[in-house]
């Protein structure tokens, strides 16, 4: 049965999806409980990504046109069948444990907003925008698991 559905838009980044993908299908949950749905989002070269990286259940939609990434993760929705929605970039590098964490934390807190940490490579430290992000990262998402009572900054890049 499935339970999460984990959705990325892509645009024009087939390397980096490459390996999102390769990574979702080594998690330590079981194939059967999670989907991956890909939307790409009007890529010039249309994205593909070759079998062997893919997991169980793998669905790539592809527009004509570039729609924008809020259209592009809505479609994602619609296709989705878990009853947990995990929304990530495609550019992350997962731990093989990642879905795992994202279904204990549903399972642990009803109607949760769960959110991860995204540590960003130092190469990118030098643009100012990229420094700003990491510093609402670093600041402003919790440190331990469990919930908060303050309002925090949450990205979309890595939620559930």
């Amino acid at each position: 049965m499935v339970n999460l559905s984990v959705i990325t838009a892509t645009y024009n980044r087939q390397q980096k999806l490459q390996e999102l993908v390769k990574n979702l299908s080594k998690q330590t949950i079981p194939a059967e409980e999670y989907e991956v749905i890909v939307v790409d989002d009007g890529s010039p070269n249309k994205i593909s990504i070759p079998n062997e990286f893919q997991p169980k259940d793998f669905k790539l939609i592809r527009f004509e046109q570039n729609q924008e990434r809020s259209i592009a993760r809505s479609t994602g929705v619609e296709a989705a069948i878990g009853k947990i929605l995990i929304f990530i970039d495609d550019d992350l590098i997962l731990q093989p444990d990642f879905l795992e964490q994202h279904l204990r934390a549903q399972e642990e807190w009803e109607n949760l907003l769960g959110i991860g940490k995204i540590i960003l490579p130092p190469e990118k430290l030098a643009e100012p925008g990229i420094r700003f992000r990491q510093e609402l990262e670093k600041n402003e998402i919790p440190l331990t698991r469990g919930l908060v009572d303050k309002p925090n900054f949450a990205t979309a890049a890595n939620m559930s």
